[in-house]
């Protein structure tokens, strides 16, 4: 439901040529579990994922930054 949110929103762009999503970050919670940092366009996002989920968390602000430009 995430994706289709994203897609239908116009954040990602569906040709097989753009590489708009970009992973940035991930860190393991479990075997199971992880906690994820994408960039979409210019926007940071983090995302936690789990075998059947994928739920948002938090929009980064733009002031932090990591090299992830």
């Amino acid at each position: 439901m995430f994706f289709f949110y994203i897609k239908k929103t116009g954040l990602v762009n569906t040709t097989k040529t753009s590489n708009s999503i970009t992973l940035l970050e991930q860190f393991y919670l479990t075997a199971h579990q992880k906690i994820i940092i994408i960039k979409i366009r210019k926007v940071n996002l983090v995302l936690g994922v789990t075998e059947k989920n994928i739920n948002f968390l938090y929009i980064l602000p733009s002031s932090i930054k990591k090299n992830y430009n």
